[in-house]
């Protein structure tokens, strides 16, 4: 589950570049789930939120680009 532990570090990195967007400053998120959304991109896969799962409303849905690259290892 190491593809696990790395989308969620990054996510989690990209959290920190705009705390005030979530909620408790990004702080509770944790993980993703296995049902997590996500779609593929030419060079990515992109995860997302729906509202009020990781931030206000006012943030609206929350996307994150996770680059294959990081993923080179596996």
């Amino acid at each position: 589950k190491d593809y696990l532990r790395i989308i969620n570090q990054e996510i989690k990195r990209q959290m920190k570049l705009n705390p005030e967007a979530y909620f408790d400053d990004g702080a509770a998120f944790k993980s993703v789930s296995k049902e997590q959304p996500f779609y593929l991109i030419e060079d990515g896969i992109v995860i997302y939120f729906g509202l009020y799962e990781i931030a206000p409303y006012s943030s609206g849905i929350r996307y994150f680009k996770i680059p294959f690259s990081l993923f080179e290892t596996y």
